[in-house]
């Protein structure tokens, strides 16, 4: 990388005096980047001022005045989206780290739709029961399911 200084007098047309990063060997590449002013002849007549003509029509003007229907791309048209729903699969988390985890974010013994037949199985045991001396087995089990649910 380097950076032109200034042109030099004497020499041949385009010398320049620069200076680089490092010395330069006979097998650096250099490009020197340089700008020329050109002066292009006319090739057009702008009008400077339009007045109230109108030089050009939009498409949509030309077709409505011509008589012509719209072009419609069919895939321009609006179409409902459908969507299929996504189905995940169950976490599955390894035994050896299920035992490492703490109690709370260890898996639950049943779930939701378990609770139902859980509670439905222990009614059913507390009426198979119905001895005198079950009373306090009864309170036991109610302040259990409490807990659970």
């Amino acid at each position: 990388r380097g950076q032109i200084k200034k042109a030099v007098k004497e020499g041949p047309e385009g010398t320049y005096r620069a200076t680089f990063e490092d010395k330069i060997q006979n097998s650096d590449l250099i490009f020197c980047r340089t700008w020329y002013e050109m002066k292009l002849p006319a090739l057009y007549n702008p009008i400077t001022s339009y007045g109230k003509q109108r030089l050009m029509r939009t498409t949509a003007e030309l077709r409505s005045d011509l008589g012509l229907e719209p072009i419609i791309n069919k895939d321009s048209e609006y179409n409902e989206i459908v969507r299929e729903k996504k189905v995940f699969a169950p976490l599955n988390v390894p035994k050896k780290l299920m035992s490492n985890l703490p109690f709370k974010a260890k898996e639950k013994a049943f779930e939701l739709e378990d609770k139902e037949k859980h509670k439905a199985e222990t009614k059913n045991l507390l009426k198979s029961l119905e001895l005198p001396s079950v009373a306090p087995l009864k309170v036991m089990l109610n302040d259990r399911e409490k807990k659970i649910y």
